[in-house]
C-alpha cells in the first residue's frame, strides 16, 4: 500500500472541499510544501486502473497535440517490444526522415513493473491541483476538459495499491493516501541534466528529465508484493485506445474531417471520442454495427457515455456522409445495405432525421439504378398484412413489375426528399402521361360520352370542363382531374362495350339468349345493337365524384344523394335499339328499350326515284 507516512511539513487536518494550502502559481518550489484534496479516499469506487490510465493517456495525448501544434492525424505513437521494456514513442511529424525523434513516450519496464508517462518540453503549475481547474476547456482536440483528470486518477491508482509521483517543472510532486486524506506533497527534484541535449533525441531514447519534460510514474511500492503491474495490466490498460500503431490501431479505417468511421471487425460496436473509448456504447437491443471516433461531444462524469444522444447520431450521420463524399462507389453501397438490412442499428436509427437532402437523393439514385426497368419498390409496414398483399398484387399484375420491399425508416426516409411513389401514386404518374385518344366511332362511344358529359354539367352546376380520354397501359386509375387546368383524364375502355363490361353480366343482355344460354359481354359484339348503357355512366360517375368535388363527396350518403339523381335522368336514355321491317309498305319498326318501358314506334320512309338528270 502506499506509504501512510506523515509529511514533515504538515500539521492539522485538511478542511473539505479545500486545498490545505492555498496553491502559487509558478512553477518551482523552493522547499516542500503538502497540499492536501477535499476529497474523500472512496470517492468514484466504480473506477479501476484502467480508467484511472485512461485520464492520464488522454491528459498526455493533449498535451504533445498542444504543445506541438499537431493535428489529430499527426499524433501516431507506435508500439515497440524492446526486450526489457515495452516502449510506445510519438513519432516526429516534423522530421519523418529521421527516426530517431520522438515528442512523447509511454514505457513499460518488465522487471519493475514501473510504467513511465512522458511528453517533452513541458510544464505544470499548482493550479492543475485545483478541482475543476482545465487548460483544455476551449480545445475542440482536447479528450479531457473536466480539470480533475489528473488528481482522480492519482487516487485510483493510490487506492489500488499503487504509487504515484509525478516529476515537472524541477520538482518532483509525490501523491499519497494519509488515512482518510489525499495529499500531494511537492519538493524540489534536484535533476537538472536536460541542458545541451536534443529533447526529442532524448524522448526517443526513453529519456525524460525533471528540468524540461512532465513524466508520470506509476509503480507498486518496494515492499508490496500483491500490488504489482503485470504485462497483460498494462496491455488491458492500452485497449482503451486505439491509436497505438502495432497494438490497437484498426486495420481498416477511414479519417474524415468529421470523425473516423472504423471498418475492421474486431473494433464493431465501440465509440470513441479523440481517440478514447466510450465503454457504454449503444445498449442490450441496439448496437452500432461499425465503430467510431468521434471529434466532439461532452461525456458523462463517468466518461462511459456522451450526454446527448441527438449529438451522437448527429455525428455519426456527418461521418458517413463525408465518407460517401469521399469515396461514393465503396461507401454509398454499405450504407444503403445499412438502412435496408439493419434498420434497427444505431449507425442509421435517425437518419431519416438527420441525413441532408443530397445525401437522401444519392441513396435513392443508387436503389434506383439497383431496381432497373422491372423492379418496383413498396413500404413493407404498409398497415396491415393484406394491404401488403394488395401493393404486390398490384406492382404485379397492373405495374407489372418485381416487387421489392423497404422497411418503414428507409421508405420514410425516401419519402422526405425524393420521388419514390407507391403503387398508387405510380398508376396516377402513369396516367397522367397516357396517350390522349380520340372518341371511337361507334354510336355506344358517342352516346356514353355524350351522356357522360351531361351527368358532369349536371354535378358541376353548368361550368364546363374538358374531359380526354387516354390509353394507360399500367394503370387501373378510372379518372383523374386537374383542377388547374380544368381537365378531367376518363379510362379510354369506358368507351367501349367489351372493355367497359369486361367479364361482367350487363343487366341490358341478361335476357338475351341463344340455345338457352345467357351471354357475357365479351363473348358477344353488341356495338351494333347496344346505344347506351346507363349504369355504365353511372359507375364512371362514381370514380369522378371525389376528383371532381373533392373529399365531401366520398361520404356515403353524399355519394348516394348524387347518383340517385343521375339515376333518375339516366332512365329517360334509349339503351338498345332494334329496327325490322314493318308489314307496312315503306315503313320499318322501331324499338328503343328506357329503364322505364319500351317505346316503340313505326317510322315512314320517302323514297325518292331518281328519272335522270333534270
Amino acid at each position: 500500500m502506499p506509504s501512510s507516512k506523515v509529511p514533515g511539513n504538515v500539521d492539522g487536518c485538511a478542511e473539505e472541499n479545500t486545498l490545505r494550502t492555498k496553491p502559487v502559481y509558478h512553477n518551482q518550489i523552493g522547499e516542500s510544501r503538502t497540499f492536501f484534496f477535499g476529497i474523500s479516499s472512496s470517492y468514484i469506487q466504480d473506477w479501476d486502473r484502467a480508467a484511472a490510465f485512461r485520464e492520464i493517456y488522454q491528459n498526455w495525448r493533449d498535451a504533445i497535440l498542444a504543445r506541438f501544434s499537431l493535428s489529430r492525424l499527426d499524433f501516431q505513437p507506435v508500439y515497440e517490444d524492446w526486450g526489457d521494456c515495452i516502449a510506445i514513442v510519438v513519432p516526429d511529424p516534423s522530421d519523418r526522415d529521421r527516426q530517431d525523434r520522438a515528442l512523447g513516450f509511454i514505457k513499460y519496464d518488465k522487471h519493475s513493473g514501473c510504467v513511465t508517462i512522458s511528453n517533452c518540453c513541458a510544464d505544470i503549475g499548482l493550479n492543475v491541483l485545483e478541482l475543476g481547474y482545465s487548460s483544455k476547456r476551449r480545445d475542440s482536440n482536447a479528450a479531457g476538459c473536466h480539470g480533475e483528470g489528473l488528481k482522480l486518477a492519482a487516487l485510483v491508482m493510490l487506492r489500488s495499491g499503487l504509487n504515484v509521483d509525478l516529476f515537472a517543472s524541477r520538482n518532483h510532486w509525490h501523491f499519497g493516501l494519509l488515512k482518510s486524506h489525499f495529499y500531494c506533497e511537492i519538493k524540489p527534484s534536484g535533476q537538472n541534466g536536460s541542458v545541451g541535449r536534443d529533447p526529442a533525441e532524448d524522448m526517443f531514447r526513453l529519456s525524460a528529465s525533471a528540468d524540461r519534460d512532465v513524466t508520470l510514474e506509476i509503480r507498486a511500492p518496494l515492499e508490496s508484493k500483491t500490488s504489482t503491474l503485470s504485462r497483460d495490466d498494462f496491455h488491458s490498460w492500452l485497449a482503451m485506445t486505439f491509436d497505438i500503431r502495432g497494438l490497437s490501431h484498426p486495420s481498416d479505417i477511414l479519417e474524415t474531417e468529421a470523425g473516423d468511421l472504423i471498418l475492421d471487425p474486431k473494433f464493431h460496436g465501440r465509440i470513441y471520442l479523440n481517440g478514447m473509448r466510450l465503454p457504454c456504447s449503444g445498449s442490450e437491443l441496439k448496437q452500432y454495427r461499425f465503430a467510431y471516433n468521434f471529434l466532439h461531444g461532452k461525456v458523462n462524469r463517468d466518461r462511459q457515455i456522451l450526454v446527448d444522444r441527438d449529438e451522437e447520431a448527429n455525428m455519426v450521420r456527418r461521418i458517413w456522409e463525408a465518407a460517401i463524399r469521399k469515396h461514393r462507389v465503396a461507401f454509398l453501397p454499405i450504407y444503403v445495405n445499412l438502412l435496408r438490412n439493419f434498420p434497427k442499428a444505431l449507425d442509421v436509427e435517425s437518419a431519416a432525421h438527420f441525413l441532408e437532402p443530397p445525401t437522401k437523393h444519392l441513396i435513392w439514385k443508387y436503389l434506383l439504378g439497383e431496381a432497373g426497368d422491372d423492379k418496383f419498390y413498396y413500404n413493407e409496414t404498409s398497415s396491415a398484412e393484406l394491404t401488403e398483399n394488395q401493393s404486390i398484387a398490384t406492382i404485379q399484375e397492373i405495374l407489372e413489375k418485381q416487387p421489392i420491399k423497404l422497411p418503414e425508416s428507409l421508405w420514410t426516409l425516401l419519402r422526405s426528399d425524393s420521388p419514390i411513389r407507391t403503387p398508387e401514386e405510380e398508376q396516377i404518374e402513369y396516367f397522367k402521361n397516357a396517350e390522349v385518344c380520340s372518341i371511337p366511332e361507334t354510336s355506344y362511344a358517342r352516346t356514353v360520352h355524350r351522356a357522360f358529359m351531361a351527368c358532369v354539367t349536371v354535378l358541376l352546376q353548368g361550368r364546363t370542363i374538358e374531359v380526354q380520354y387516354v390509353r394507360a397501359k399500367r394503370s387501373a386509375i378510372q379518372a383523374l382531374y386537374n383542377s388547374h387546368r380544368r381537365v378531367l383524364k376518363v379510362a379510354h375502355q369506358w368507351l367501349d362495350f367489351a372493355g367497359s363490361h369486361g367479364p361482367v353480366l350487363c343487366r341490358e343482355t341478361l335476357s338475351s339468349k341463344v340455345g338457352g344460354q345467357s351471354f357475357f359481354c365479351n363473348h358477344v359484339d353488341f356495338r351494333d345493337n347496344v346505344l347506351f348503357c346507363d349504369h355504365i355512366v353511372e359507375e364512371l360517375l362514381k370514380f369522378c365524384l371525389v376528383p371532381l368535388l373533392g373529399r365531401s363527396a366520398a361520404f356515403k350518403t353524399t355519394e348516394v344523394m348524387i347518383l340517385r339523381k343521375i339515376r333518375r335522368l339516366l332512365r329517360h336514355m334509349p339503351h338498345t335499339i332494334t329496327v325490322s321491317r314493318s308489314f307496312l309498305a315503306g315503313a320499318l319498326n322501331y324499338v328503343g328499350r328506357q329503364r322505364d318501358g319500351v317505346i316503340s314506334q313505326t317510322l315512314y320512309a320517302r323514297f325518292a326515284v331518281s328519272c335522270g338528270p333534270p
